[in-house]
């Protein structure tokens, strides 16, 4: 049946909503937002060498071997982004180690024409490492974070993974749900992603039946006493999924249902 995959990355469609610093680093409007919250904060010149240093990637690999002037235009910028970011009396210093220092010097200084596109790679997994670690939880409770949430829910591209992600979004639909017959879709979709996700640390197989069977007797079975009113396709492969014949339920028993749950939800919410 397969393992169970974070919830995050099961439901759909893609968010719009940013939650990790690759997805803001990838989204343009979020990524004004972070930079307006490094320069801030002080930290302005890590996250500027980052972009000098992937657009120096994208065109270094894109680069053709025999286009001799483009080429002396990329080692050039390598020179610069060198000059100001990472040499030792750098202008906009990013604090790099004397270690990875003399790495990217020696990348840079190669003397037989040949230049690597990836020599700034592990100076820009420094600085991710740096704004992940330390500032991206804090961009996340600031009022640029804030407005990056309101940009979003203004636009109308609010997605269902924003909102099952989101409390405060989460709470909120829920309470509207209940008004539009859609609050038990809801609890279910969380049942199901929270049994997927806590199988794989239940030993006991008795416990995580049990486990299977509570959600299975509150909105499957014949007697549910919070129906989802599914046809009984879904509850027989619910049942076939739970009762497996190594006497463990399958981690995917519930997510035909969760799926339709969310379809179901999303035409509620149009």
């Amino acid at each position: 049946m397969g393992k169970p995959q974070p919830s995050a990355q099961r439901i759909f469609p893609k968010s719009a909503l940013v939650y990790t610093l690759t997805e803001t680093l990838h989204d343009a409007a979020a990524l004004a937002y972070f930079i307006q919250f490094m320069e801030g904060i002080g930290q302005l010149n890590l996250i500027k060498f980052w972009l000098h240093a992937e657009s120096f990637r994208c065109s270094a690999l894109a680069a053709k071997k025999n286009d001799g002037a483009l080429i002396a235009m990329i080692k050039n910028d390598a020179v610069r982004i060198y000059s100001k970011y990472i040499a030792e009396d750098a202008s906009c210093s990013i604090n790099i180690t004397d270690h990875l220092r003399k790495i990217i010097q020696k990348r840079i200084n190669v003397k037989n024409g040949f230049f690597d596109p990836c020599c700034f790679s592990e100076a820009q997994s420094f600085v991710l490492n740096i704004m992940e670690s330390r500032y991206f939880k804090e961009f996340e409770n600031s009022i640029y974070y804030a407005k990056h949430r309101i940009d979003v829910i203004s636009s109308g591209a609010l997605t269902m993974q924003d909102i099952m992600l989101c409390q405060p979004l989460l709470c909120a639909f829920v309470e509207y749900m209940e008004n539009e017959d859609g609050g038990k879709l809801v609890e279910f979709i969380i049942s199901a992603e929270s049994f997927a996700e806590q199988l794989p640390l239940t030993q006991s197989d008795e416990q995580a039946i049990e486990d299977a069977m509570i959600i299975y007797n509150r909105y499957f079975s014949m007697q549910a006493t919070e129906p989802l009113k599914f046809d009984a396709k879904t509850r027989i492969q619910i049942e076939s999924d739970i009762c497996l014949g190594n006497g463990r339920p399958a981690p995917s028993c519930f997510e035909t249902a969760r799926l339709m749950a969310l379809h179901i939800l999303e035409q509620i919410s149009e």
